[in-house]
């Protein structure tokens, strides 16, 4: 008889600072602290069509943007298969309307050596998020 309220206390401790379900039984949690959200709220602050280059384009969708269309999937077979090389990521970033860039993970874009300093060269400011980096355009006006 202990067991059982023990597992619904349990249970009922787990859902704080849970959201309700999206669907029965699946809880999503929300993000209070850390580097992620304030990477997201500065992501926000970029102008609403901004697009947004990321080797993890879930923050660049939570932020109500998205990546330019060959940079939804940068999985790192694309990288491997040189679908993605430095340069074509160089060469995307210097579109106007592509606004930051963001470098996470050593299998992604951390892989290639010299991009943060052709990119800081195209007018980016580094900003460190904990082990993200956003690579922000100084003087952004998409489609302007």
């Amino acid at each position: 008889l202990l067991a059982q309220p023990r597992s619904l206390l349990l249970v009922g401790e787990l859902q704080v600072g849970l959201r309700p379900p999206t669907r029965p039984g699946v809880f999503v949690a929300i993000e209070t602290g850390g580097a992620e959200p304030v990477l997201v709220r500065e992501l926000e602050r970029l102008p609403a069509d901004a697009l947004v280059i990321s080797d993890d384009p879930g923050w660049v969708w939570r932020a109500d943007h998205r990546p330019p269309g060959g940079f939804a999937d940068v999985s790192y077979q694309r990288i491997d298969d040189e679908q993605i090389t430095e340069d074509t990521l160089v060469a995307a970033a210097r579109t106007r309307d592509v606004c930051g860039v963001i470098v996470s993970s050593p299998l992604h874009f951390r892989r290639f050596d010299t991009l943060p300093e052709r990119l800081e060269a195209q007018g980016y400011e580094r900003l460190h998020f904990g082990a993200k980096t956003l690579y922000r355009k100084g003087d952004c006006r998409p489609n302007g």
